[in-house]
């Protein structure tokens, strides 16, 4: 996969595949593994950035951390948007979620390093339909700029990629 650097991503097929796609990202963060680990656990931070928006946070975020804990995010009017399962975790260096939209599944796995005096986050978010590639791909861009005004510290891109298969 070849890495781009400037925010947008190259979408390529790979021959024989079945047409599903894979988006990755790697971004910098000027806070500890914890800290950056603590936003996709903790619901107070969870609902102000993961498939949120800075305009629409979720109203309400049930996260339990744990093997086979549950991942809720709701709207205001209760309807839970995102649905999922934590299918495995390692704090404060992994996570493993498979989420459930209500029409499309797919696996989110976060790594966490240390880098920098910070954190190195690389996502991985595969089992996309092709048909919405292009639109999570976005989404991820501007998820992960959010985890860092979550947790209110710098960050920058280090690479993001999407792949069709």
């Amino acid at each position: 996969m070849a890495a781009r650097d400037d925010g947008c991503a190259r979408l390529r097929s790979a021959p024989g595949a079945r047409h599903t796609a894979v988006v990755e990202a790697r971004r910098w963060y000027d806070a500890s593994c914890m800290d950056v680990f603590a936003a996709w656990v903790e619901p107070a931070l969870v609902r102000r950035w993961l498939f949120a928006t800075a305009a629409r946070p979720f109203a309400r975020a049930v996260v339990e951390a744990r093997r086979g804990g549950v991942l809720r995010l709701a709207t205001a009017d209760g309807v839970a948007a995102v649905t999922g399962r934590v299918e495995d975790l390692l704090a404060p260096a992994r996570l493993h979620l498979a989420l459930d939209d209500g029409a499309h599944r797919g696996n989110v796995v976060a790594t966490l390093h240390p880098a920098q005096g910070g954190t190195t986050l690389h996502v991985r978010h595969d089992g996309l339909a092709a048909h919405r590639a292009d639109w999570l791909d976005g989404r991820w861009s501007g998820m992960l700029y959010g985890l860092g005004e979550a947790l209110d510290c710098d960050s920058h891109e280090i690479t993001h990629d999407l792949e069709s298969r």
